[in-house]
C-alpha cells in the first residue's frame, strides 16, 4: 500500500522503519536524568516520620528500613548528572555529616566545601 503525498511517497515498509528509530533518535536528545533527586525527597519524609515514631515498635522498624533502603540507593548508585550528585552531596551532608565531621575534622569540611562548590559552578553553568 502506497500513500503519496505532493512531496514524497510512503508505502508501510518505509513507515514501520522510520516508526523503529524513533525511540533512537529520541534517546539520543533526551537529557539524562537519576533518580536520586527523588529518592532524597522520599528519604526526607520518611527521615521525618522515623523521627516521631515511637522507639523498639513495629513503625519504627518499618520506618528504619525503608530510610536504610533510601539511603543505599542514593550513595550506592553512581550519578551521571549534576542533580544525582547535588542530592548525592545533600544526602551526605544530612545524614552522614553529623558523625563523621567530628571524626576527620578539618579534612571534612574541607573535602565538603570543595564537593559543594563544585556542584554550585557546575549548576550555574547548567
Amino acid at each position: 500500500m502506497n500513500i503519496s503525498t505532493s512531496k514524497a511517497k510512503f508505502n508501510r515498509r518505509s513507515l514501520l522503519t522510520a516508526a523503529a528509530t524513533l525511540p533512537l533518535a529520541t534517546m539520543a536528545t533526551a537529557k539524562p536524568t537519576d533518580p536520586h533527586m527523588q529518592w532524597l525527597k522520599e528519604w526526607k519524609s520518611v527521615d521525618k516520620h522515623w523521627m516521631q515514631c515511637v522507639d523498639g515498635t513495629p513503625e519504627d522498624a518499618a520506618a528504619s528500613a525503608e530510610h536504610h533502603r533510601l539511603a543505599m540507593l542514593i550513595c550506592n548508585t553512581q550519578a551521571t548528572t549534576i542533580d544525582g550528585l547535588a542530592a548525592q552531596y545533600e544526602w551526605f551532608q544530612l545524614d552522614l555529616g553529623y558523625i563523621y565531621e567530628d571524626m576527620v575534622g578539618e579534612a571534612y569540611a574541607n573535602a565538603m566545601n570543595n564537593i559543594g562548590a563544585g556542584v554550585r559552578a557546575v549548576q550555574m553553568t547548567a
